[in-house]
């Protein structure tokens, strides 16, 4: 597995496994509305762009077929993390995890923060980060439930 940073390039196979997985993976935990209403955002491709030209995003490959992608802001909100169906729990999310976590050092953010869907939580959990609140959100009058999880970085000691 290759980790790298996506290009614009890269688009069409990103927002295709992003649908995907939300329709085949989150739908175990989300309504069918819920995964259309979530899956919407692949229709408007200059946001997409921006992410890739403005976030550190990164796509996860197999002999040159991307089977996964991440992204996070300079100050540490992990934006997006999505396995391709046929590829979940074979170690990419944890590289890509990885990847992010030393990008956050490298900026000096104190903490890694993301909006995570149920059906996520467990990965996250498992890796360090901590639930703040449950929050629901809403897409196109669709509501759903998320968390809103931390993974501390730095820890300040007092005397």
């Amino acid at each position: 597995m290759r980790i790298q940073q996506a290009q614009s390039s890269n688009l069409s196979d990103i927002l295709k496994l992003f649908y995907n997985t939300i329709h085949i993976i989150n739908s175990s935990n989300y309504s069918r509305q819920q995964c259309f209403a979530w899956s919407s955002s692949i229709k408007n491709k200059t946001r997409w762009l921006n992410k890739i030209d403005n976030q550190y995003f990164i796509i996860a490959t197999k002999k040159k077929e991307i089977v996964g992608f991440s992204s996070i802001t300079s100050t540490g909100h992990l934006d997006m993390m999505y396995v391709h169906h046929k590829h979940q729990n074979k170690g990419i999310a944890k590289k890509m995890l990885e990847n992010l976590i030393d990008f956050a050092f490298r900026n000096k953010c104190e903490y890694i923060y993301s909006e995570v869907s149920i059906t996520a939580k467990a990965f996250f959990e498992k890796h360090g980060f901590t639930v703040q609140e449950k929050q629901t959100v809403r897409i196109q009058d669709v509501e759903m439930e998320n968390l809103k999880m931390v993974l501390p970085l730095f820890t300040t000691t007092q005397n």
